[in-house]
């Protein structure tokens, strides 16, 4: 058995009861750890009712008793057939059976020796086990035995011991009789679905005609069988009720007549198709100031009725004058199940009756416990209603809203719409706080689907009314249900701003919606604005969504994100904003300077190349003038060979390109380092 309760630093305790719900001490093969308890080895002195209590040494909560019952069969009969010899004619002989205890009861069925099922229709079961047979006759003579069963332990039953039933002759002359009850009726307990047989335990000398009704006034007829799942068997001692609904709960009388009794003798027995223990008005939390009066309802509903106790911090209550007091009604709704409804009334309230508040339901099947807590102050302040929702509300375009009213107020006050339509009244949903001596109290319901082209606003009504000092206090709010949609971003916003440093800055972020959606700014991940030693911001949000930037610095050359949110969703856009002559920094220096050394060293070392390659140039010249006879001074006007101009163009291309691009670098080098 495990329960569940909130709250901090509880403490757990259990109770045991038993089947007659006297407090009784805890078995010994009990373990109780917390809020949870194990039974091990279950005996029949395990049999009762368990209940937890939770506490946080200032509040002490229960939970609903739980039945545990043990599963049973003991086989041995409580009393058992025994021969019985009776004439021929006689009017009715018993043969006794009382199956073996058993939980649930054993249910009993009559044999004869051959392992055929009694059936005669002179021969009655009695709801308690017993064989009555009424005019009896030669052809009821035989062995008989009776059989019980557990249908929860499957296969497990027990056989009587076989009785004979002797049947003498001639036939015995009778008297007139009139009709005779072997039985009166007992209650019969089942749930929705079942199958049930009720029997009318008569008999007379002359066979008793029997006509069957459901409560005083309806008789069961013909037509009344046929549409009602009901059957009357052919002798008419039995009426069966298939598939049952809680509207079969009834008293179902049998009145049997013959010649002798012409005004029939009337057989009740009441049926109950047995339902959940429903709380249909749960009870709520409450907070007042001392004097004032509350009411605590509890309404059930179940099949068959509850009786309804009301409990205080674990204490039953009693009624007190003028103090304390509670009526109870019960009332059949249509489909056949009862209401039961209590009203608890507190007056004149004062702290003593701050509390734990509980409303136990008990029938003979189930027991069930609603709670509330009741917190009475001890100083009297009075506080005006101020309301919690805002004048408007959207629901967007297309889709279902709720329509929400929420108030503050000391003593807390009691909410309502005025003018709404009664669909919308059965549909609200309520729910109460407290906040200090100040209590909340918020109520609502559904909407929609709405839809733009239809109407954009609907207008309602809430009233939160307070009595202080025997005085009423009554304020209004109109709430307007306002049709809406979701965040769009509008094109056109540009992507990309550049500015120079130093200058301001302004970032344009467009966005649609309906409620207008609000902006909000991101600087590479953090949200603006980001205020300095001073307190001061550099970066300022406008009412419209505009980026304002004082100054623009280097830590600004970066991504910005305006994020557009209006309740419905929410959209981000990113956008660049480039600041252009940014300060370089003593390491950026550093490395142009480096770089321009090592370009010049270059340069020295192309040009050293380039005046060894034409010194080797002069010396191929004279060398080729020579080998042929020519003169040195007229060098010029003899051409050298074909391979030595290919080498020599193809150098000249390649160093051609080097300084070219060189020299572009050293330009833009220069234009920086001027810049800068």
């Amino acid at each position: 058995v495990s329960t569940q309760s909130t709250g901090e630093n509880i403490g757990y305790s259990w109770e045991f009861a038993d089947s007659n719900s006297i407090i009784m001490e805890m078995p010994g093969n009990v373990d109780r750890k917390d809020n949870t308890l194990t039974i091990t080895n279950m005996t029949s002195s395990n049999t009762g009712w368990y209940q937890c209590s939770a506490s946080d040494g200032s509040n002490r909560a229960l939970s609903r008793k739980t039945k545990v019952n043990r599963v049973y069969f003991e086989e041995e009969f409580l009393s058992e057939p025994s021969d019985t010899s009776v004439q021929d004619g006689t009017l009715v002989v018993t043969l006794a059976c009382e199956p073996p205890n058993s939980y649930p009861d054993a249910v009993v069925t009559w044999y004869r020796s051959s392992g055929a099922e009694v059936e005669e229709s002179n021969a009655l079961q009695t709801p308690t086990g017993s064989l009555v047979i009424h005019h009896v006759t030669s052809e009821n003579a035989g062995e008989y035995y009776c059989e019980a069963k557990n249908l929860q332990l499957d296969g497990v039953k027990a056989s009587s011991r076989t009785a004979l039933l002797q049947v003498t002759g001639p036939t015995m002359e009778t008297s007139d009789h009139l009709p005779t009850v072997i039985w009166s009726g007992l209650s019969l307990y089942h749930t929705a679905g079942d199958t049930v047989t009720v029997t009318c335990g008569v008999y007379g000398h002359e066979q008793p005609e029997i006509v069957w009704y459901k409560g005083l006034t309806e008789m069961i007829t013909d037509n009344l069988v046929s549409h009602n799942r009901m059957s009357i068997s052919d002798d008419q001692y039995e009426l069966t009720i298939r598939d049952l609904e809680a509207s079969d709960t009834a008293s179902y009388i049998c009145i049997a007549k013959n010649a002798l009794d012409t005004d029939g003798l009337p057989i009740s027995t009441p049926v109950w198709v047995v339902s959940d223990v429903r709380f249909t008005a749960p009870l709520t939390d409450k907070s007042l100031v001392r004097e004032d009066t509350f009411v605590l309802v509890c309404e059930v509903t179940s099949n068959p009725p509850v009786n309804i106790d009301w409990y205080a911090d674990g204490q039953k209550l009693v009624k007190q004058n003028n103090h304390v007091d509670w009526e109870t009604a019960i009332t059949k709704s249509s489909d056949g199940e009862f209401i039961t409804r209590s009203e608890l009334t507190v007056e004149n309230s004062n702290v003593e009756d701050t509390g734990l508040y509980q409303c136990f339901a008990v029938n003979d099947h189930q027991t069930a416990v609603d709670s509330c807590s009741v917190f009475i102050s001890s100083i009297l302040v009075f506080e005006e209603v101020h309301f919690l929702t805002s004048e408007k509300m959207y629901v967007e375009d297309g889709h279902e809203g709720r329509v929400e009213c929420g108030a503050q107020g000391s003593p807390m006050p009691a909410l309502s719409w005025i003018g709404l339509d009664n669909d919308y009244a059965q549909l609200l949903d309520a729910s109460e706080g407290t906040s200090g001596l100040s209590s909340t109290i918020h109520n609502s319901f559904p909407i929609g689907p709405l839809y733009l082209n239809e109407s954009d606003q609907h207008t309602f009504t809430c009233l939160a009314s307070q009595t202080y000092a025997g005085v009423q206090y009554s304020k209004m709010r109109d709430i307007s249900v306002v049709v809406g949609y979701p965040v769009e971003w509008v094109n056109g916003t540009w992507p990309m701003v550049e500015v120079e440093k130093g200058d301001p800055a302004v970032l344009l972020c467009e966005f649609s919606g309906i409620p207008s959606p609000i902006v909000a700014w991101k600087r590479n991940g953090v949200n603006l604005p980001i205020l300095d030693a001073s307190g001061n911001a550099n970066h300022v949000v406008n009412d419209d969504g505009t980026l304002l930037i004082g100054s623009s610095t280097s830590s600004d050359n970066t991504i910005f994100t305006c994020v557009g949110s209006n309740g419905f969703n929410s959209v981000e856009q990113t956008i660049q904003l480039i600041v252009a002559s940014a300060v370089m920094s003593p390491a950026e220096t550093t490395g142009i300077a480096v770089g321009i050394l090592l370009l010049i060293c270059l340069i020295i070392l192309i040009l050293i190349i380039l005046y060894k390659h034409k010194r080797r140039e002069k010396k191929v010249d004279v060398a080729i003038t020579t080998s042929n006879g020519v003169d040195p001074g007229e060098r010029k006007q003899i051409p050298v060979t074909q391979s030595g101009k290919s080498r020599s163009k193809a150098f000249e291309k390649v160093i051609s390109q080097l300084y070219n691009q060189m020299g572009c670098r050293i330009r833009v080098l220069l234009q920086n380092i001027i810049q800068i």
